[in-house]
């Protein structure tokens, strides 16, 4: 079919249909390139970091995949936490940043799978025992945990903390710089503010971005619900699991209870169910929802203990990577550990969980004396 002009109408559209598949396979390739570097960096590393400690420094440790997942995710916050501030007062690049995080992570989990094969294949095998022993109670919370998700990741939620949080990730990523240019204006910074300086979470979405190869917008509003809203269930799953004793039925209940009351939290914008949902990106609902009941859970754990162990390296873990997430951390970690080891030290008659608890909020005590001291 011929145009007057001679030109082949068919043939053209014959040769942009030709055209335009490759670029769309290319396209469908490089998502799920991009999907498997998520699951690389937001489940692979967290586990194998978290299953390293805890196969080789908690000797005979006996706990589940979900205890690896969490501990690796506080560890790996701790080591980001360690090597962003001394390079960002250094004023160095946020490249660098990148490759020494991913060196670290990416070393700890090849040794990780070296050294915990054996543990690797009894976690795969419990998890699917796990699953498919679990009620239809079980099911229904993880339905409604996946709906939950899924209206966040799909959908969008506009958030005016937005214009500082991840314009801040979005300008590190643009300049190659840590905390050094105003995400308002676009200039260099001459005074920094101590509390976004000590608690840098807006630096770790802009690497995490790097290592996903996505923009940070999007790795906030659509990668991180999907990875941080189960992270906060299953801490809050394996919290209630401690408390009950590990009794599987009262637990699954009390799952059940706490996603249909997560749907109904929105009574103000200050609720931790509003932060979970709604900015789950945001450093401060990190803290209110993974780290404060991490401390918690882990808290209990080692202070019930009769003898100090290796526990609380996971709670000084954890206080760091809640430093890195909030200024807020400063106040709400100390008056959570510390009423804990009180209550403990009382009921064990030992000073020993005070002691340990004290040691632990030295990163909060010293980013309380920068922020009245800056």
């Amino acid at each position: 079919m011929r145009r007057d002009d001679g030109y082949d109408i068919l043939n053209n559209n014959k040769l942009v249909a030709n055209d335009i598949m490759p670029v769309v396979t290319l396209e469908v390739r490089m998502i799920f390139f991009k999907v498997i570097l998520i699951a690389i960096w937001a489940l692979g590393v967290p586990y194998l970091m978290g299953l390293l400690f805890r196969e080789k420094c908690l000797k005979k440790d006996n706990l589940n995949a979900g205890h690896a997942i969490v501990t690796g995710y506080f560890l790996m916050f701790a080591v980001f936490y360690l090597l962003t501030m001394p390079l960002l007062l250094a004023s160095a690049s946020l490249s660098l940043l990148v490759i020494l995080f991913a060196s670290v992570c990416g070393l700890t989990s090849i040794i990780s799978v070296i050294l915990c094969r054996r543990r690797i294949k009894n976690h795969m095998r419990s998890g699917f025992t796990f699953f498919k022993n679990s009620s239809v109670i079980f099911w229904i919370a993880i339905l409604i945990i996946i709906l939950q998700t899924g209206v966040l990741t799909v959908y969008q939620h506009i958030d005016d903390d937005d214009a500082f949080f991840v314009a801040t990730s979005t300008t590190a990523v643009e300049t190659n710089t840590i905390v050094e240019i105003d995400p308002y204006t676009g200039e260099v910074l001459t005074a920094h503010r101590m509390r976004y300086v000590m608690s840098p979470f807006p630096v770790y979405t802009a690497v995490f971005s790097r290592l996903v190869m996505m923009h940070p917008t999007i790795v906030a509003h659509t990668v991180f619900p999907a990875v941080f809203i189960p992270l906060a269930f299953l801490v809050a799953y394996l919290l209630i699991s401690n408390f009950f004793e590990y009794k599987r039925q009262p637990t699954e209940y009390a799952l059940l209870f706490l996603a249909l009351l997560t749907i109904f939290g929105n009574t103000s914008v200050y609720t931790s169910s509003t932060f979970l949902l709604f900015r789950i990106w945001q450093g401060k609902a990190m803290l209110a929802n993974v780290f404060l009941p991490g401390i918690l859970l882990y808290g209990t754990k080692a202070m019930a203990r009769t003898r100090v162990r290796k526990d609380w390296i996971i709670i000084a873990a954890a206080v760091l990577g809640a430093c890195l997430s909030s200024s807020m951390a400063v106040a709400l970690v100390p008056i959570l550990l510390g009423l804990l080891s009180v209550i403990y030290a009382i009921k064990k008659r030992q000073f020993s969980p005070i002691f340990m608890s004290l040691l632990c909020l030295v990163p909060c005590i010293i980013c309380g004396l920068l922020y009245i001291n800056p």
